[in-house]
Formats: C-alpha cells, structure tokens, sequence
C-alpha cells in the first residue's frame, strides 16, 4: 500500500511538473509570440492602409494638376481663337474701309 501511496505521489508530482513547465511555457514563450506576431501583422496593416492612402492621394493630386492643366490648354486656346478672331475683324474692316474708300473715290472720278 506503501508504494501504491509513492507511485501515486510520483504520478501527480510528474503531472504537476507538466502541469507548470507547460504554464511557464505558455507565459514565458508562447503568449509572447502570438503577441508580437499580431502587433507585426496589425503594422503591416496599418503600413498597407497608409500605402493605399498616399496612393489614393497622389492619384487625387495627379487628377487635379491634370484638370489645371486642361484649363490653362483651354484658356491658351479661348486666347488664341479671340486673337484669331480680333485679327479677322480688323483685317476686315481694313477690307471694308479700302473697298468703301476705292468705291468713294470712283464716284468722285465720274
């Protein structure tokens, strides 16, 4: 009965030394780990987010500069066709005056 008591006390001894060596191991390794593991994935996230983010920005101030960009080619081209059409209109009423003077001065000739 003696050793019966023993083994028993050997048996739960032993477990209590699996018992606690796993809880240590659990603290002092595991949970640490996992730990850090999941700050670097939550980095890598918020790195990702960040990376999407200035993407999106770039690709929002890339859109306006090119909308500047569209309207300075349409103002330069509103300049150019108002020059275009200020020309015309005086190069016409050259004409008109050149004409209306020529026909003024064959009526006096008669």
């Amino acid at each position: 009965m003696e050793k019966i008591k023993e083994h028993f006390y050997i048996i739960i001894l032993i477990f209590l030394l699996l018992l606690i060596i796993s809880i240590g191991y659990y603290f002092l390794y595991a949970l640490p780990n996992y730990n850090r593991e999941k700050l670097n994935l939550e980095r890598e996230k918020q790195n990702e987010e960040l990376r999407i983010k200035k993407s999106m920005q770039d690709t929002e101030e890339e859109k306006q500069f090119m909308e500047k960009l569209e309207k300075l080619q349409n103002e330069n081209k509103l300049d150019e066709c108002l020059t275009k059409a200020q020309n015309n209109y005086i190069n016409n009423w050259e004409n008109s005056c050149k004409s209306y003077s020529n026909d003024m001065s064959d009526l006096y000739t008669y």
